[in-house]
């Protein structure tokens, strides 16, 4: 365990702690915040679940967009926050991570008791079939996708 994480995991060794984290956590390791100081303004709405089911142009849509962005998350790689969350999960200080991230950093750091709210982009599920696809495979599919509903 590292050094100075030593005093925190004293201070709550015995108690149950959960840590609820965001986008901020993985700014350091290249993946810009999503509403961050330094984000641009968004030209268009973030699209919904409900538009995302029952509209192919929205999910045409999403999947052009998240295959821009593909290339950075897919290269990221864990920084100091996410060993150090790991590290107090390995010391028993941490019980579970709750994340709003899908960068699936978090366990790529070794935590092993994430709960990722908002899914995570390294796994892709066919609305169609169930069938589970890698990210850049199912980006490229979706998106040439013209005919299918």
């Amino acid at each position: 365990m590292d050094a100075v994480l030593a005093p925190l995991v004293e201070v709550l060794r015995g108690k149950r702690v959960a840590v609820l984290t965001g986008a901020g956590c993985s700014t350091e390791s290249g993946i810009p915040d999503y509403r961050g100081v330094d984000t641009p303004p968004r030209t268009r709405a973030s699209i919904q679940h409900r538009e995302f089911v029952d509209r192919a142009d929205a999910r045409r849509r999403y999947w052009a967009r998240s295959l821009l962005g593909w290339p950075r998350l897919a290269a990221a790689e864990p920084n100091a926050g996410h060993r150090a969350l790991a590290a107090l999960e390995e010391g028993g200080v941490v019980a579970g991570l709750i994340t709003q991230n899908v960068d699936g950093l978090h366990g790529s750091a070794g935590s092993r008791s994430v709960v990722e709210l908002h899914g995570a982009l390294a796994r892709v599920r066919c609305l169609a079939d169930d069938s589970l696809a890698l990210p850049d495979k199912a980006m490229v599919n979706a998106v040439g996708a013209r005919d299918r509903a």
